[in-house]
């Protein structure tokens, strides 16, 4: 799936490259980790390098649109940001995402989703973007109550970075008409 560079006030959204592996392991640190359930707090530029490769591989397949989040005044990457989808029939899409810690709580990551979610409408045949948060997440919560999303329930959810089930709160929106 080809995903045009895309501006918003301070940002940039641009397709993920392997070349920012060694940014994105910088970034992932465990603060960050702590919040996501597949993001190890420890990533080497290795790892880093394998994971973004198989996310292009995904796009490639057309189950997922991945963002890198760039700050426009200093082309500096911020985090990463995804749409998933297991299967290209499925009408549900997931919505990931994550900032170094860094950008936090400076409005980048709602300035971001907000695109974000505007663009998936367009990018992917899908009728629901869903997202999860930690329960304990209070700044993703209410990231995607911003955005519109409904709180669809709370799930257990395996989080493999941990090895352990954890309580997420789920929210979604639907396409506009």
């Amino acid at each position: 799936m080809k995903l045009d560079t895309v501006e918003t006030d301070r940002l940039r959204l641009r397709q993920v490259r392997e070349s920012d592996a060694a940014s994105v392991a910088a970034l992932v640190t465990p603060s960050v980790s702590q919040w996501t359930a597949t993001w190890p707090p420890a990533l080497s530029v290795k790892a880093a390098h394998s994971r973004l490769k198989s996310v292009i591989e995904y796009e490639k397949l057309g189950l997922a649109v991945a963002f890198a989040i760039e700050r426009k005044s200093d082309d500096v990457l911020l985090g990463l940001s995804g749409i998933y989808r297991k299967k290209l029939e499925d009408k549900r899409c997931s919505f990931g995402y994550w900032l170094g810690e860094p950008f936090h709580g400076k409005g980048y990551m709602s300035e971001a989703a907000a695109e974000i979610i505007r663009l998936t409408w367009s990018l992917l045949d899908v009728d629901v973007i869903e997202a999860g948060a930690q329960a304990e997440n209070i700044a993703s919560i209410a990231i995607l109550r911003k955005l519109g999303m409904h709180c669809i329930g709370t799930r257990i959810e395996y989080a493999p970075v941990r090895n352990r089930d954890e309580a997420c709160v789920y929210f979604e929106i639907s396409r506009p008409t």
